[in-house]
């Protein structure tokens, strides 16, 4: 068995450069080994790859299921992929059904002989087709045999009815065959492109109506900084009614100065595609791309639009959504539950009661530190009022009354700083804060017993 390796990336913004994958017509016990990438990096979190293919003559090879094991992608090369020779240059796998690789080329060179037809090869349909042709091929035969035989006539209607069954049978089974052809004709190959980084773009048709440079036409944020010289191109289908427009990049340089680029523009009454690409130079940041018209208009006009892509590099490719626009509602809250902060150590009690303001309050009369110490000031944050001084204190209790609790307050109307402490169980009132000292006059007694008055300039 003869193993072929290669690397793909499932985002296609940077394309890896993989030798061809050469193969001969008629070979047989020939595998495709991939290691899957994802922006360069190793990625393993899949667990299907399916192989497509266009051959050389059109045919293709649609939905052949590869091996994986360990993340890496082994594909049994079917012989339906060499029966003819020449180069295919769109070869890729899709992974879990939903994104694909970049392609990757397979040369297959000529062989000695090869007389099978050149169909087109899907796993399950090529084994229905073979059931078909074989009971076809049994109905002919009985027919044949059934010709100018003189039997009963009991005989012969029993024999027709068995044959009407079996003709009812396989004809039914045409019918589900070419519905199961249908479907798969139907599906959707997923396109092959760069990354959009365009969040809310379509391949649908949308409609604007415009005025100014871009006024009423949606704008399109991206707020990507580049710490290198970085090249972006975008492109969009436009079809202006009345005035010619084109697709617009617009960043700020490490300046904070504006920029803007875009000049391929669609005159009015045509349609087709507008491109722009830009290098956006170290430092600046590439903040949104826009559908403008050429000069500030005045009127207001139609455009129709679709297909916005903004992609690195200069090249435009196929429009393909943002990765984040395939994302279900279920991935979404998956991603916030995943991300949320744990709040379960916040304090989650109301410091007032709910829709009113109401203070809780210490009586007149009642001791502040034993009211402190109490069932009435909960653990944790509180604003409480004494009414024994008017004064109201944004209290930090700890723990129980033993424990530690901390105040401060202001007095009302003269704006003095006080601070207060229970330590231990021992509270010992409350007392200004040092610095509102300064300024004030306290009495006190001399050496001779005499009774001064001092004023406190400063402390230390």
């Amino acid at each position: 068995m003869q193993m072929n390796q290669i690397s793909l990336d499932i985002n296609k913004s940077g394309q890896i450069i993989n030798e061809p994958v050469v193969l001969r017509v008629g070979d047989k016990d020939q595998t495709i080994t991939v290691n899957l990438l994802k922006d360069g990096q190793p990625y393993t979190s899949f667990t299907t790859a399916t192989f497509f293919a266009n051959k050389p003559s059109g045919a293709i090879v649609a939905n052949d299921p590869a091996n994986i094991k360990e993340g890496v992608i082994t594909y049994t090369v079917p012989q339906a992929l060499v029966n003819e020779f020449g180069k295919i240059t769109n070869a890729y796998f899709l992974i879990d059904g939903k994104v694909s690789t970049e392609s990757f080329v397979i040369a297959v060179l000529q062989g000695v002989n090869i007389s099978d037809d050149l169909n087109d090869y899907i796993p399950g349909m090529s084994n229905l087709n073979v059931i078909y042709d074989k009971w076809k091929n049994k109905l002919q035969a009985i027919t044949d045999e059934l010709t100018g035989i003189d039997a009963p006539k009991e005989v012969k209607n029993v024999i027709d009815n068995e044959l009407k069954n079996y003709t009812n049978q396989v004809n039914e089974l045409q019918k589900r065959i070419t519905a199961a052809e249908t479907q798969l004709n139907a599906l959707e190959v997923p396109k092959i492109g760069g990354r959009n980084y365009l969040l809310g773009t379509t391949d649908n048709l949308a409609t604007s109506q415009g005025v100014g440079y871009s006024a009423g036409i949606p704008t399109y944020p991206v707020n990507m900084g580049c710490s290198t010289d970085t090249t972006f191109t975008a492109r969009a289908w436009l079809h202006p009614y009345s005035h010619p427009m084109t697709v617009q990049i617009a960043w700020l340089d490490a300046s904070k100065v504006w920029q803007y680029g875009g000049s391929d523009f669609i005159t009015a009454g045509s349609s087709g595609y507008s491109t722009c690409t830009m290098t956006i130079p170290a430092g600046g940041t590439l903040a949104y791309v826009a559908v403008v018209f050429d000069t500030n208009e005045t009127d207001t006009t139609q455009v129709d639009y679709k297909e916005l892509k903004l992609e690195k590099g200069n090249v435009a490719t196929d429009w393909t959504l943002n990765p984040l626009d395939c994302l279900s509602s279920e991935d979404v809250t998956k991603l916030i539950k995943a991300n949320q902060p744990d709040l379960s150590g916040f304090q989650t009690q109301a410091i007032f009661q709910t829709g009113q303001f109401v203070l809780n309050t210490c009586p007149q009369s009642t001791d502040f530190g034993e009211f402190l110490k109490s069932d009435s000031v909960p653990k944790g944050f509180s604003i409480i009022r004494d009414n024994n001084t008017y004064m109201n204190w944004r209290i930090i209790k700890e723990g129980s009354k033993s424990d530690y609790i901390y105040g401060l307050s202001q007095d009302p109307g003269k704006g003095n700083a006080y601070h207060l402490e229970v330590l231990n169980g021992v509270y010992k009132g409350y007392q200004k804060v040092i610095s509102d000292l300064i300024g004030q006059t306290i009495t006190a007694t001399d050496d001779t017993g005499k009774t001064v008055k001092l004023k406190i300039t400063g402390i230390s």
